[in-house]
């Protein structure tokens, strides 16, 4: 199903001019940078997300840039690559519902062990999220956050969402469920806290 909010999208947002931090939709000429990425920060970022351990490959990395492709084109989900020059900094990934819930947005992102700050990443996140809700892209939007991931959870905190309940997941077959929490925010609280610029 098209779409309609995809026609808005900015394909490249500068986000900090001063450190040459930018965003932009992922493609396939992002493979060698993306599977460099994944390589370096696997230790790191396996600990709260578990689908990195089952791409080990720059060939396992194109599929997921391809199924990225895909989705966007269905109007299901929007990948942004953050990056500064030449150096990928981490990923947003913005997923959509039109049929069952088209004013809300979910949000998920990683970022590399040593390229960003708290703040870096407060900064980041604010002018993506300020930028959709700017475009109208979404009535509000959530982040789901491991329950145990106090590091993960202060971001939303931080950017003034609201607690809003729990939901547990079992990433495979074998193992136990992992319960997250939920948080929030509408388009009125974002302008209300950081304004329509975010």
């Amino acid at each position: 199903m098209e779409n309609p909010y995809f026609k808005r999208i900015q394909k490249k947002i500068l986000i900090n001019p001063e450190k040459n931090i930018s965003a932009r939709l992922v493609s396939l000429q992002d493979l060698e940078m993306f599977t460099q990425f994944i390589q370096m920060n696997r230790e790191y970022l396996s600990e709260w997300i578990q689908w990195i351990n089952r791409f080990t490959t720059e060939s396992d990395i194109k599929k997921i840039i391809e199924q990225s492709i895909v989705q966007r084109k269905l109007g299901r989900e929007l990948v942004y690559l953050i990056y500064s020059k030449n150096s990928m900094m981490g990923t947003m990934t913005f997923h959509f519902n039109q049929i069952l819930d088209p004013g809300h947005t979910k949000l998920s992102y990683m970022f590399g062990r040593h390229s960003y700050s708290q703040e870096q990443s407060l900064t980041i996140l604010k002018k993506i999220i300020g930028n959709f809700f700017k475009l109208g892209m979404m009535d509000y939007i959530s982040i789901d956050v491991q329950e145990k991931n106090d590091k993960g959870k202060s971001i939303p905190i931080k950017l003034h969402f609201r607690h809003v309940g729990y939901k547990q997941l079992q990433p495979n077959a074998n193992s136990q469920p992992v319960t997250y929490d939920i948080y929030s925010i509408s388009r009125f609280g974002w302008v209300q806290f950081h304004g329509i610029e975010g």
